[in-house]
């Protein structure tokens, strides 16, 4: 549930801010890991605004995706700058990927 909440998030802040032509969703393992990529090739954006004080609405943004992803030991790595599109690459273990419980995600 925590990988589908974030990959639809990303997807919304696409369609609301990226204004691209293009996105691609990819997974795969890697090793002992799951890893989730989404990328496009909108406006992009500077990465301190990824900041908590740049969130507005307080929704599932990029900081509250890294931050649940931590609690699972898993990791958001964000690739963008302004004009070059944005790609987003979500590293969980399997054994978290697989999980279905949700009682975790507090």
């Amino acid at each position: 549930m925590l990988l589908f909440q974030a990959v639809n998030e990303l997807l919304v802040n696409v369609v609301k801010h990226a204004q691209a032509k293009n996105v691609e969703v990819s997974i795969r393992r890697e090793g002992t890991n799951l890893k989730v990529e989404v990328g496009d090739d909108g406006v992009g954006f500077q990465m301190a605004h990824t900041e908590p004080r740049y969130q507005k609405g307080g929704g599932f943004g990029l900081f509250s995706i890294r931050e649940r992803l931590r609690s699972y030991s898993g990791v958001l790595e964000v690739q963008s700058e302004p004009g070059a599109g944005t790609h987003v690459i979500l590293t969980v273990p399997l054994g978290i990927a697989a999980d279905t419980d949700t009682s975790h995600e507090h």
